[in-house]
């Protein structure tokens, strides 16, 4: 009888240790999912500063294209790219049930650099980031799908490209950054597709009813954006 009822107690103790080992599994999945990153991304030009850069993060079930080089600008991009409006082109990635969304706080300013940390807890994740140069008609510097699968750090050199909705007249009543026009729903851009943008032709080169000058030029790449993996 007594052994019977120590074989029982066994049981019941080993069940336990089973069922608690189960539990602990599950939880140390689910930390194996979670990714924390630090963006940072650095203006180089010499004169134009960036419009708060827009982040958005997906995965592998998702596929939402922030810009494609050749295709036409959805509304949101052409917000971003006229305006330096982040928003709109996030409440089109939001439609679409990417993972994580936000944008910079404030310019990015010559020389400077903004940052952001965020945390996903998912799995096969891709970055895009985009910004506008403010003292443009329609340019924005901008990375499409990086594959934030790695550990420790990388560092991308990012060009600008140009949305393709707006003529690159340079005039001060077009161009948001000399309290000009923002976004303008019309689109008088010859081409209407996102291309590698061109550069500026400013006053100095010739086009006499330009507002900008040679310092507002820029040479490629104009931003250097590093991600670090935190966790």
């Amino acid at each position: 009888m007594f052994g019977k009822i120590n074989t029982s107690i066994l049981l019941a103790i080993t069940s336990l240790f089973l069922f608690v080992g189960c539990g602990s599994s599950d939880s140390n999945d689910d930390d194996k999912k979670t990714r924390q990153y630090k963006v940072s991304l650095k203006n180089i030009t010499s004169a134009q500063p960036f419009a708060p850069a827009a982040i958005i993060v997906e995965n592998s079930s998702t596929d939402f294209n922030a810009y494609k080089i050749g295709q036409v600008s959805s509304l949101g991009l052409e917000t971003l790219a006229e305006s330096g409006n982040p928003q709109v082109l996030l409440d089109e990635a939001n439609t679409e049930e990417v993972l994580y969304t936000n944008s910079f706080d404030g310019l990015t300013t010559p020389g400077s650099t903004g940052e952001i940390v965020f945390t996903v807890d998912n799995e096969n994740l891709k970055l895009s980031i985009l910004s506008m140069l403010v003292k443009t008609n329609d340019a924005f510097v901008a990375a499409n799908d990086i594959d934030l699968n790695f550990t420790g750090t990388k560092t991308f050199n990012l060009n600008v490209y140009d949305a393709g909705t707006e003529a690159n007249d340079e005039l001060a009543t077009t161009v948001p950054g000399l309290t000009g026009e923002g976004f303008n729903a019309q689109r008088n851009d010859t081409n209407n597709f996102v291309t590698l943008h061109s550069g500026l032709v400013t006053v100095d080169d010739g086009l006499s009813s330009s507002a900008l000058s040679f310092s507002d030029r820029w040479d490629n790449p104009a931003a250097v954006l590093t991600i670090e993996r935190i966790k």
